[in-house]
């Protein structure tokens, strides 16, 4: 039995009470009318995948039970005024309902609950920690420490299962109120809670050969409470809306603790599990989000209108920051007791569009996005993972906070002529304009044209075609933008050749380095006869990165898209479809080695060319599938079938001539559903419905499978492996039809 005092029921009770007095006070006159849907089903699987997003994770028997009822006015009555009552799902964990009223042209409420389940794995799950998903994560009493997981005698004793999942409800209320013909009040509020767990990884220890780990399952229990408050006005020849919105978000745990696990002589003394010590971790913080703004649309006579939007809000949070270490006594303490980070944003679009000419249409188009990050930059001097001494004002372990901002502009410029009757020519230049500070690229540019042709008289159909050139081009790339901007510059000015580098000076990162890309995109569909449709959908892409020399090189995408369909008239109509789709990367890497004797890779000229290995990625899904729906009226039956099959396969090829390497296995996945759906009306109108679903998914995930808890020598995992499962879900429903007066 549900616990009454808890939020969901609370949430339920609240939106029935609020429900039943305003349906209340609406004229008995209104005539009702829906269906009632009540059942029974059965799922015969225990997987998580299977349940991921509707909590058939067990073999169960769980209730059916769905309504749509509405009070709609009849046609010579006196009253505008209505009101519908809807739910969804209400056997199962995504259960849904709402109530809403009305009356044309006056208002409109509507009240909503939504519960959303997520079940992150598919196999149990397993951990020596105690209170997993808690605040505090302790091991068992008589654990023994030791420097790598083959020597943790205890773990395997330790080891108990548990669920990786997380609860999502949402309640919701929305009202529109026109405060005459002109003038449209509107305002919505939502209220959320999220609990749960997710993973985290924990971490003592820091830099080279020496941090120790776990994965835990971290506390989720999020609460977010957002509303919005609008204004509209409507004129004859436009329209305008201010608006404002707010947005709190809390988290009830602030941090997490948990005990080290692990012992290793390279840490300082007292950070060994011997030395009882217990680590610590922030989580998510309590954060709000502000902003008000304005939207315009007006009218430039009968063949251009001009439209637009302003918004600006700000983002912040004070929580107050964990101490250096949970382990040590730091000799010098936080320069702040808070972040206190605040973000301003400012976004904006201008949009004008006009018909030049009955067979010329064009646009112009403008958009702004922008946050700029006020939170003061100090600087931490910080104990490494709890495990090594404070570090000095000139040391490595003395870090700057990073505040990111940016500023985001986009141009446009498009236009379309009609050749002829059956043919229209569209073009459209677009450049966009990136900014942002601490990054390896200052400012991107990257200009982009497209062209397409609309013919709507191609053979016995009609079709499509684009052309799209895109061209990405950064100012100077600085591979070490984020070592500088993230320690202390008079740290940075006792350095020298490769102690300014974190990672490889000719690595590009293919989101900001410079790329060329083309396009080509066609639709064609196809009707032979009235009885026969075919539509064949494609798309090729082909991505170079001409100035990477170490990152990603070239990326390729290849989709193509079949759907043949099939009329027979009234009673009858199926479809079938093919789509494949490629996809296609290519990097290249240099191996440097660390520690005493590291491998130079600054300069250039020093490289040592047997360290370069490039790795080629395929990617290939297939996916299938066919179904039909068929009514017999006479006999008051329908039928919907449809079976779908779709199989994955990643294959990653690595080379090096200097170096030694294996091949990867492939990734493979493939799933396949077979759904039946069928209906007999009876003839008092209601119905009996029966419908089955079959899923099968196999999966082999070098990553997962056979990847034990102990598998790594310096982190417990949690065991997860690749999902793979055979399941049936059957519903047998009786549906009440309720056909109002």
């Amino acid at each position: 039995m549900k616990n009454r005092s808890s939020p969901r029921f609370k949430f339920m009770a609240l939106l029935a009470g609020a429900t039943v007095p305003v349906l209340g006070m609406l004229p008995m006159e209104l005539a009702a009318q829906g269906q009632v849907e009540l059942g029974a089903g059965f799922s015969s699987e225990d997987s998580f995948k299977l349940g991921e997003y509707n909590g058939l994770v067990d073999s169960q028997v769980f209730g059916v039970g769905a309504f749509s009822l509405e009070n709609a006015s009849r046609y010579d009555a006196d009253t505008s005024s209505w009101w519908s009552l809807n739910g969804a799902n209400l056997g199962l964990e995504t259960r849904s309902l709402e109530a809403a009223t009305g009356s044309q042209g006056n208002y409109l409420l509507r009240l909503s609950w939504r519960e959303m389940p997520h079940y992150r794995f598919d196999n149990p799950v397993s951990t020596p920690f105690s209170g997993a998903g808690s605040a505090y994560q302790s091991l068992p009493s008589n654990w023994t420490g030791a420097s790598n997981t083959a020597g943790l005698a205890g773990l395997k004793p330790a080891l108990h299962d548990i669920a990786v999942k997380t609860d999502r409800e949402r309640l919701q209320a929305e009202l529109t109120w026109h405060l005459n013909p002109l003038l449209v009040f509107s305002g919505e509020y939502r209220h959320e809670n999220k609990k749960g767990n997710d993973t985290l990884g924990a971490i003592f220890g820091s830099s080279g050969g020496n941090p120790r780990g776990a994965i835990l399952a971290a506390p989720v229990d999020y609460q977010t409470d957002s509303f919005m408050l609008g204004l509209a006005w409507e004129g004859s020849r436009g329209s305008s809306q201010v608006f404002y919105k707010a947005s709190l978000f809390s988290n009830k745990n602030e941090s997490l603790s948990w005990d080290n696990p692990f012992n290793n002589t390279a840490w300082l003394a007292g950070a060994n599990h011997s030395d009882g010590a217990i680590g610590q971790m922030a989580l998510a913080p309590d954060n709000r989000f502000f902003q008000t703004g304005i939207s315009s649309v007006y009218a430039l006579g009968d063949s251009a209108r001009i439209s637009g939007s302003l918004s600006v809000g700000e983002m912040s949070q004070d929580e107050t920051l964990l101490p250096y270490s949970n382990v040590f006594s730091a000799a010098l303490p936080l320069p702040v007791t808070s972040l206190d980070g605040t973000v301003g944003t400012l976004n904006g679009f201008l949009n004008l569009s006009w018909q030049a000419h009955r067979k010329l249409n064009l646009r112009l188009r403008y958009s702004h996005d922008e946050r700029n990050n006020d939170t003061r930059i100090n600087l931490f001097q910080r104990i490494p993972g709890d495990a090594a001494a404070q570090g000095d004002y000139l040391s490595s372990n003395a870090r700057l906070n990073r505040p990111y901002s940016f500023r985001n502009q986009t141009y446009q410029a498009a236009g379309d002529i009609r050749l002829s009757a059956g043919m229209k020519l569209a073009v459209e230049y677009e450049l966009e304009d990136r900014h942002r500070n601490r990054v390896d690229v200052d400012r991107i540019r990257e200009h982009q044209g497209t062209v397409r042709l609309d013919m709507s008289r191609l053979f016995a159909g009609r079709g499509w075609v684009r052309l799209t050139r895109a061209d990405r081009n950064g100012s100077a790339y600085t591979g070490n933008q984020g070592f500088l901007s993230g320690h202390n510059p008079d740290f940075i000015n006792t350095l020298t050749g490769n102690e300014l580098f974190e990672n490889d000076p000719l690595l590009r990162r293919y989101n900001l380095a410079d790329r060329d890309r083309n396009q080509l995109a066609f639709s064609i569909t196809q009707l032979p006869t009235e009885k026969v449709s075919l539509d064949i959908i494609g798309k090729l892409s082909n991505d170079r990165f001409p100035d990477s020399k170490i990152g990603v090189q070239e990326s390729r995408i290849r989709h193509l898209t079949f759907n043949l369909g099939l009329e027979g008239g009234e009673n009858w109509h199926a479809w079938t479809y093919l789509t494949a789709e490629h996809y296609a990367n290519s990097q290249r890497g240099f191996s440097r080695r660390g520690g005493g004797s590291p491998t130079p890779f600054f300069p250039e000229s020093v490289r040592q060319e047997g360290n370069n290995w490039r790795v080629d990625t395929r990617d290939r899904v297939i996916t299938t599938g066919a179904g039909a729906e068929l009514t017999w009226p006479a006999r008051r039956l329908s039928l919907e079938m449809d079976i779908n099959r779709s199989r994955a396969a990643t294959e990653t090829a690595p080379f090096s001539t200097g170096l030694a390497w294996d091949e990867l296995a492939d990734v493979n996945s493939t799933m396949t559903t077979v759904s039946l759906q069928g209906t007999y009306q009876m003839e008092s109108g209601n119905r009996i419905g029966l419908r089955y679903r079959y899923e099968n998914y196999d999966s082999d995930d070098f990553a997962l499978d056979r990847v034990a808890v102990d598998t790594l020598d310096n982190i417990i995992l949690l065991g997860n492996a690749s999902p793979n499962y055979a399941g049936h879900i059957v519903e047998l429903t009786y549906q009440i039809a309720l056909p109002g007066n």
